[in-house]
């Protein structure tokens, strides 16, 4: 019985008592009260008879199951939850499922699906959306079903309002970091926490905190790209893979588009089915896979510990792990193409960790199992030595900041401890702070020029009516002795000035669509697809609902899933419109196209775009010269020297501030544990705290007209232009002050962008350090662009050209109502050339 019958006994009830005589005047009172008893011990006896059966046969049940993939979330970010959905119904039905959540205008957005229900079986969906930056754990949100009728949503059936802090999941702030486990093994990676274990603490050595979240289940892994997008990388451990189609493209996509997936083999079988890949497919992980890598076993877990613990005092003792080697570099074996790197390989050249690009993100295969049983009971057995010197088997930044581009080192609570003791450690507070804040974005694409014009040109209309409406009027009829008319004169001036300001609007009004946006424009050469990030403010006049989409690719196989959402920022959370209304938006089918409406007002939107650009307007964006490529010069023994070659840029219109970059395959030496009186210390030596993966160097390039050349060997590089003596001067943390700052100058957008670009490859804060003495150090935190960070590259060779196009066209292709827009603004560019690696020269061999 639904909740409808229980209105139905009320109706009864309410009949029965219909034909009663009126009550008299004086009885009135009374009989109102005992007619208003009546009633209402009707409706609570239907309601008690009816309502409980009637709530619990609701058509669909809901139930929320995760906040985020893995559970976890932070404010700001598309995320993904993941609902369980159960038909009540006698037979099987199609419904349209929905969460909805507002926009930055106050409208609420509905991002939904259409999923198939059979009686009483409970069945799984995504929904994914843009969170509002200001979100906390008590903001009120609901999942609603819907009738679907001839592919249109119908009204509600079912409707779950929920706390995301029902669920029980990680809260992240702004400025905390994301990596990924898939699987219950982490593998050294929770040395990136704070030693204190606090979830959002930042720990001594690093510029922001770092969360690692755990997937223990493929059926919490996401069916779409964007519920992985808030994590910086995602590494596979002991979970077996059995993904569904969907789920397999949605991380090959995020991958593509930036991502950083790292697998994992185990010790036994070929679960990947590497060397049975189909090589045709562009949406699935075998597409991407090397041939099957040789398996040596046996091999002595001793050999290994170089590159999975700093100190050469630890005795792996007679374990033994088999290894899975990709290549030999120092005979012919080798399983790989040139565009995989090698990233760890022993001392006689076997390499068992490959890392290739794909294109803007990177994909690691790792042939040690590190979820093995000799190296897990040797990590436990030195976690049990009271005077250890290693923080785990492996060490994170031994073995993982080398894959996953990071730099900053994970000293142990032990380490810091026994620092402490000695007086070594840095307790002071950083005294720099450089904060990368939504105001980056926010500031450039504010259409605020015209806005403050028409502002001041009401003010100064509402000026001369007040003047010439009260003053004006009564001096000019007291001089008449006519003020007995001052309240009509006073009427006939308001009629006048409003069909003045009328007129004014109607002559003035701004009609034309246009887009203010600042856009991340990155090409990886030999890639055939471009991507951008944009953040945009679109004008619509008129009060008109208009259609805003972006292109859809026709030309590529298996099109990107591109996304086209609302954008705002923590100052712009009570900018809202009281009028608000709903917006559909299909996460499966077009997530980029909406139906908005029209305010004549802008509107701020974010884009995550990934295709072909238009030739005609963008050129081929800078290329090698065909007749002269980019070659690296090596000496007898394989020391780089410089480049050779020459780039010539094709872009539309002058390249401002440009600077390029040069990772070379040379490594820095790796760091190693202070020695004291000839005994090895448990913390790393201070020189070498910090450092830098490979070597590299830095060239200020000033301005790239069209067509202009560059010469690289007229690129000298030397001491004075090291990338890491680059990162150190330019992007120095400013001396904090505690005040709120100004607008950000043009100059400082760009430097702040830049140093985004290569964030966790950013001088880190200084932990080592006399107690004694103030140690002047700084620390860099962001809370917006970490999908813009390159940094997985710096441990690699290559070639990264930066720069600005200050007054450049939007290169995301969007359409309002079917028609390309005007629009104007900045575009970074990042052009980025992978170079072969000279193994000799990365090992020593």
């Amino acid at each position: 019985m639904r909740l409808f019958d229980a209105i139905g006994v009320q109706t009864l009830i309410r009949m029965a008592f219909r034909d009663l005589p009126p009550p008299s005047r004086s009885g009135r009172r009374i009989t109102f009260v005992r007619f208003s008893a009546i009633q209402f011990s009707a409706t609570l006896l239907a309601v008690l008879c009816c309502g409980v059966d009637a709530w619990a046969q609701a058509p669909v049940d809901i139930q929320l199951k995760e906040f985020g993939v893995g559970n976890a979330w932070r404010p700001g970010d598309t995320i993904g939850i993941r609902v369980e959905l159960t038909s009540n119904e006698s037979a099987e039905g199609q419904y349209w499922v929905e969460w909805n959540l507002p926009t930055a205008d106050g409208d609420i957005a509905e991002y939904g699906r259409r999923i198939a229900l059979s009686p009483g079986q409970p069945r799984d969906t995504w929904l994914y959306g843009p969170l509002r930056p200001w979100f906390t754990g008590d903001t009120g949100m609901d999942v609603r079903v819907r009738t679907l009728e001839d592919g249109v949503p119908g009204p509600p059936l079912a409707t779950l309002r929920f706390l995301p802090r029902n669920v029980g999941p990680a809260f992240l702030q702004h400025t905390t970091s994301m990596l990924g486990v898939i699987g219950t093994h982490r593998t050294g990676l929770d040395q990136y926490l704070d030693t204190t274990g606090a979830l959002n603490a930042r720990p001594n050595a690093a510029n922001e905190a770092t969360a690692v979240i755990s997937i223990p289940d493929n059926e919490q892994l996401p069916d779409r790209w964007e519920g992985w997008r808030p994590f910086e990388a995602v590494v596979w451990t002991d979970l077996e893979p059995d993904l569904r189609p969907s789920q397999e493209a949605a991380l090959v996509e995020w991958v593509r588009r930036g991502g950083h997936l790292v697998i994992i083999l185990p010790d036994a079988g070929n679960p990947w089915n590497l060397g049975a890949g189909d090589t045709s497919s562009r949406s699935t992980l075998a597409a991407l896979f090397p041939d099957r890598p040789r398996r040596d076993d046996q091999v002595p877990l001793q050999q290994l510990m170089p590159d999975l613990v700093k100190s050469t005092g630890v005795r792996a003792g007679s374990r033994t792990v088999p290894l899975r080697v990709f290549r030999d570099l120092r005979g012919t074996w080798d399983s790989t193409t040139d565009d995989w790197q090698s990233v760890h390989a022993m001392d006689d050249g076997r390499v068992y960790t490959i890392q290739r690009p794909v294109g803007h993100g990177h994909l690691t295969m790792v042939g040690l199992d590190l979820t093995s049983e000799p190296i897990t009971s040797l990590d436990l057995q030195l976690t049990a030595e009271t005077n250890r010197t290693v923080s785990g088997v492996p060490e994170a930044d031994r073995f993982w900041n080398r894959i996953l581009g990071r730099r900053a080192d994970t000293p142990h609570a032990r380490t810091l401890a026994a620092m402490e003791q000695v007086e070594l450690l840095n307790k002071s507070n950083p005294s720099g702070l450089l904060n990368i804040k939504d105001s980056l974005v926010a500031e450039p694409i504010a259409m605020s020029e015209r806005a403050s014009r028409g502002l001041l040109l009401a003010f100064a209309l509402f000026l001369i009516y007040w003047l010439v409406a009260v003053p004006g009027t009564w001096l000019v009829l007291g001089r008449h002795n006519l003020r007995q008319w001052s309240w009509p004169v006073f009427l006939a001036w308001g009629f006048f000035f409003t069909f003045l300001a009328w007129g004014i609007v109607e002559v003035l009004q701004d009609r034309s669509l246009r887009i203010q946006h600042l856009t991340v424009l990155d090409h990886v050469q030999g890639e055939p697809e471009q991507r951008a990030v944009s953040w945009l403010s679109l004008y619509t006049p008129g009060y008109t609902d208009r259609e805003v989409e972006l292109e859809p690719e026709v030309d590529i196989q298996a099109p990107p899933r591109n996304l086209l959402g609302s954008f705002s920022s923590i100052d712009g959370r009570h900018q809202s419109f009281g009028d608000n209304t709903n917006i559909l938006i299909d996460v499966e089918r077009r997530p980029d196209r909406a139906l908005i409406p029209g305010r004549s007002t802008t509107m701020d939107l974010q884009s995550h775009w990934m295709g072909v650009l238009d030739r005609d307007d963008w050129g081929r964006m800078l290329r090698e010269d065909a007749d002269d490529p980019v070659t690296i010069h090596y000496d007898a023994v394989g020391r780089p020297l410089g480049l050779r070659g020459s780039i010539i840029s094709n872009l539309p219109v002058e390249l401002e501030d440009a600077q390029l970059i040069w990772i070379r395959s040379d490594r820095m030496p790796r760091p190693s544990l202070e020695r004291r009186a000839g005994q090895e210390q448990p913390w790393t030596n201070g020189s070498q705290a910090g450092s830098a993966m490979n070597r590299g160097h830095a060239w200020a390039l000033g301005m790239m007209r069209p067509g202009d050349r560059i010469d690289l060997s007229t690129l000298e590089p030397n001491r004075l232009n090291t990338f890491a003596q680059h990162l150190q001067d330019t992007y120095r943390p400013p001396e904090w002050s505690g005040l709120s700052t100004s607008r950000l100058s043009e100059s400082q957008r760009r430097r702040q962008l830049e140093a985004l670009s290569w964030y966790q490859q950013l001088q880190p804060p200084a932990y080592h350090g006399d107690e004694s003495e103030f140690i002047q150090t700084g620390i860099t935190q962001r809370s917006i662009g970490r999908e813009l960070d390159l940094s997985p590259w710096s441990s690699r060779p290559v070639l990264v050209i930066t720069g600005f196009l200050p007054d450049s066209s939007l290169p995301t292709p969007v359409l309002v109502d079917g028609e390309p827009v005007q629009s104007s603004g900045t575009t970074m560019v990042r052009w980025i050339l992978p170079l072969p690696q000279h193994d000799p020269a990365a090992f020593d061999l």
